[in-house]
């Protein structure tokens, strides 16, 4: 429960793992749990529940039933399920991911890539930037603090940049998951979890506010298990301009 500090509830999880009961899986994996954990006790919670192949099913089980959404399982966690010794487990993971791995948001993906072997230019990709980009996330110290700064990224190849911006649920930073607090007295705050301590929360919300709430108000904490940043990107660009906004931010200074 995320009135509970964070330290507790991972306490918990770690508990539920030494028992090793598949019982704990499903109380761990319950949909009135699963949407309420912040980034860091979900991620405890997938690290327990794909250890051992028959807490492996039940996370399977929470993906089928709609509760726990494929992009909140990491590419890493992904891959392994769908390499897993148990031919059983490889088999569902494949049919279980297969959707996020060839999609529609994948075929715009694919569509793309022959844009990264064309040259582009970099002050065109600072005013793509200012137009699409800066409202949510800042670059070179320029632009807004609803998502993360996009200054670093350049230390990644084009081809996951691209993924990215056009897939961006294909792989959700827990720290970048919309975020829902309904408190004790009729707000509803939503945002991504910028800090916690034992007793609060700290929401980053769409226009760059930050919002700080007690633990001991919230009524309700829900986690979507998905990104801030919308999909269809692309189409407030051209082909040309989504170009020189991978140049810009792929440059090296």
């Amino acid at each position: 429960d995320a009135r509970q500090p964070a330290d507790v509830q991972l306490a918990a999880v770690r508990a539920l793992d030494r028992l090793g009961d598949t019982r704990g899986a499903v109380l761990l994996t319950r949909e009135q749990n699963w949407s309420r954990y912040s980034a860091q006790v979900r991620e405890a919670v997938i690290a327990a529940i794909t250890a051992k192949p028959k807490m492996i099913e039940i996370l399977f089980d929470g993906i089928r039933a709609g509760i726990i959404k494929a992009p909140e399982i990491s590419s890493i966690k992904r891959t392994q399920l769908q390499k897993h010794a148990d031919p059983a487990i490889r088999a569902t993971a494949e049919q279980l991911f297969n959707e996020l791995e060839s999609g529609d948001r994948m075929q715009v993906y694919r569509a793309h890539r022959p844009l990264l072997a064309t040259p582009g230019d970099v002050a065109l990709g600072e005013t793509t930037f200012t137009r699409v980009c800066s409202a949510c996330h800042t670059h070179l110290g320029k632009g807004g603090q609803v998502g993360p700064d996009l200054t670093g990224v350049r230390h990644q190849p084009a081809d996951a940049l691209l993924l990215h911006i056009l897939v961006p649920n294909y792989e959700v930073a827990p720290a970048f998951q919309t975020i829902t607090v309904a408190t004790n007295d009729g707000r509803n705050v939503s945002g991504w979890l910028s800090g916690e301590t034992g007793h609060s929360v700290t929401l980053r919300t769409a226009a760059g506010s930050e919002e700080n709430i007690l633990r001991k108000n919230i009524m309700v904490f829900t986690a979507s298990g998905l990104s801030l940043m919308p999909d269809g990107l692309e189409q407030a660009m051209s082909k040309e301009e989504l170009n020189n906004h991978l140049i810009l931010l792929n440059r090296c200074f």
